[in-house]
């Protein structure tokens, strides 16, 4: 599944959960639009949304730690509106 995304895409989002995971200091803003681009680009890549979230769980769980409950929310948010973001309702 994360070989559909362009890797540096990723490599960002992980150094973002990373350094905010580092900082201790909640969740950082930064941290919103490295989540809403690779949102867009699992789209642009042929992700479905339930592939995104099962992925984007997963990074959160793997690489912020104890922090976890408090990255989720924010995180699948911001992976639902990037995803759908420039898309029109049927």
């Amino acid at each position: 599944m994360s070989d559909v995304v362009p890797s540096a895409a990723r490599a960002r989002l992980l150094t973002a959960l990373n350094a905010a995971r580092d900082a201790r200091r909640g969740v950082p803003a930064t941290l919103e639009q490295e989540v809403r681009t690779f949102a867009q680009l699992s789209r642009e890549h042929g992700l479905s949304i339930s592939e995104l979230l099962i992925e984007v769980k997963e990074l959160v769980r793997a690489h912020v730690g104890v922090d976890e409950p408090l990255f989720t929310p924010k995180v699948v948010g911001w992976a639902v509106a990037g995803y759908f973001a420039g898309t029109k309702r049927s």
